[in-house]
Order: structure tokens, then C-alpha cells, then sequence
């Protein structure tokens, strides 16, 4: 489940972006840990930041984000309680497939900069921000993206089986025919 952020924020926000209905499958999904058949075996919260602006500031909001989900999940299902979490900020390079897809402005200038490898981050941020059009197109429709924390839950279910056997009752058996003497014929030799 995803949980997205506004802009240097780290509070869950449910009505922003698609957040209310995350929020109400993942309550949906955490009803159902208390069934008896559903086993958790590990859950993992990450917090992400967008590669725009200062990288420590984006560092601590990656964090804080795992940590506000974090918070919010150990309320509603107690698996959650001793759950680790981990961030990361996202580079410019992982907005090359979303930009590809799109329609951005000034697309072939936009690639050459995110896949650049001879430019620091800061570098190609500046070099984006040269490119007004293709800016506001990224902070409009790329980068909120990349503000989210997610939530994942490795579970098994038991399964049962009922299986059933249809016995058919024995047939009496057929009562026994009395035995009638046979004759027994007796031959002898004459001779």
C-alpha cells in the first residue's frame, strides 16, 4: 500500500492524492490479520523523497515518512508494532521511465539530463529548472509520485480441506441356503 506526501510534508494527509482509498484497503487488508488463518511473516515500511531540492532535507523526509506510516499501521494492527523501517531518496534518474511515457515538453533535453552522467544531482536540478516548461510538468506530474511511503505485508494463509466420504451401507448378505444331503454314489468292482 502507498502512502503519498505533499511537498516537504510528512504527515499522512487521506485526502490527498489517492490517499483515502490506500488507506481504507490497507485498514481492509489489517481487519484481516486477526483472522486465525492469516500469518504475517515480515512487513516492511519504506519512506521516499523526490530528488528536487536539498538532499539532507530530503534524507529526513524520506525517514520521517516511514516513520509517520510506521505510526499509523502499529495503530491498527498490532503486527505492525516491531516493524522496522528504511528510506531512501529517490535520484534523478528514476524519473527516466515516467518521462518517457509522457508528454513532457522539451523531452529529449529532459532525458539527456536525467540519465547524465557527469552531473551531480544538484546539477541536474539546476539544469532542469533552465527548462521552465518541462519544470512545471515534472513538479506537477512526476514528482508527486515519488513522495510516498509504502507498506508491504509477506503473509501465507492456512488452508484447510474438508473432504468427504460417502459410505454406502453394507448389503445384508443373502441368507444361507440350507445344505441338501447329496447322494453319494458308491461304485464297486465285481470280479
Amino acid at each position: 500500500f502507498d502512502v503519498h506526501y505533499a511537498i516537504n510534508h510528512s504527515e499522512i494527509a487521506p485526502a490527498y492524492s489517492n490517499n483515502s482509498q490506500e488507506i481504507s484497503d490497507m485498514k481492509d487488508f489489517m481487519a484481516h490479520t486477526k483472522d486465525t488463518t492469516m500469518h504475517i511473516s515480515s512487513i516492511h515500511i519504506v519512506g521516499y523523497a523526490s530528488p528536487d531540492g536539498n538532499a539532507k532535507c530530503n534524507d529526513s523526509l524520506a525517514s520521517q515518512r516511514a516513520k509517520s506510516l510506521y505510526v499509523y499501521a502499529a495503530s491498527c494492527c498490532p503486527a505492525c508494532a516491531n516493524v522496522a523501517t528504511a528510506h531512501k531518496t529517490l535520484h534523478w534518474s528514476d524519473c527516466v521511465t515516467a518521462v518517457q511515457a509522457s508528454s513532457i515538453p522539451d523531452k529529449d533535453a529532459v532525458l539527456a539530463i536525467l540519465k547524465s552522467t557527469s552531473h551531480t544531482e544538484a546539477q541536474k536540478e539546476g539544469a532542469l529548472r533552465k527548462l521552465p516548461e518541462a519544470w512545471r510538468y515534472l513538479a506537477k506530474n512526476v514528482l508527486p509520485q515519488m513522495r510516498y511511503a509504502d507498506i508491504e505485508f509477506d503473509y501465507g494463509v492456512d488452508e484447510y480441506f474438508t473432504r468427504t466420504t460417502t459410505v454406502e451401507p453394507a448389503k445384508p448378505a443373502e441368507p444361507a441356503q440350507p445344505q441338501q444331503p447329496q447322494p453319494v454314489v458308491v461304485e464297486e468292482e465285481v470280479g
